[in-house]
């Protein structure tokens, strides 16, 4: 019955979450939650968001494999892989037969860009949601000194990204070098 749950609650995941690991956090989460995942525990669920997001891949589906794994073992892991992978997969294969097929025909292409621009247009504003929904519950509520630090370097990452439109990677390389330095 586990196996099933497992691959059900991901595939349901799969479904109806978009844009990333960061917005299917908190139906991962609901998930978690609803199953007894991990002991139901929400602390332990954003740690495994932050531990899957500092691992290069796809955060879901890392969470999606820690989870199963936990909960059901190697097959668990592969079920609640496959479950959050498929949604995805069979949309790509399905776009592109899409694509492939009416991409030559005048009448329908431009009727068609600009439908797929609607979509991802409205599917951009529902992420953006689910990623602040997200940034709330795993940053932790007190203010300490520690997490105000966090909380300050974060917003100076974003000013300086945002503001003198800097490439990222060696913001993040910097980021991580200052991280390994106050660690040690």
């Amino acid at each position: 019955m586990i196996y099933f749950q497992l691959f059900w609650a991901f595939l349901k995941v799969g479904i109806f979450g978009w844009g990333g690991g960061s917005a299917l956090y908190p139906l991962i989460e609901d998930q978690c939650m609803n199953n007894g995942w991990l002991g139901g525990d929400q602390q332990k669920i954003a740690e495994l968001f932050a531990v899957t997001n500092a691992v290069p891949g796809v955060t879901a589906v890392k969470m999606a494999v820690y989870i199963g794994w936990q909960e059901a073992g190697l097959l668990g892991a592969l079920l609640a892989a496959a479950g959050i992978s498929l949604p995805g997969i069979g949309l790509l294969m399905g776009f592109y037969s899409a694509i492939i097929n009416i991409q030559n025909n005048e009448e329908i292409s431009p009727v068609l860009r600009r439908s797929f621009i609607g979509l991802i247009n409205g599917l951009r504003f529902g992420a953006a949601g689910f990623i602040l929904y997200s940034l709330i519950r795993v940053v932790p509520t007190d203010l300490s000194s520690a997490h105000m630090s966090i909380g300050i370097s974060v917003a100076l990452v974003a000013a300086v990204l945002l503001y003198f439109n800097v490439n990222p990677i060696p913001v993040i390389l910097c980021c991580g070098i200052i991280g390994a330095l106050i660690l040690f």
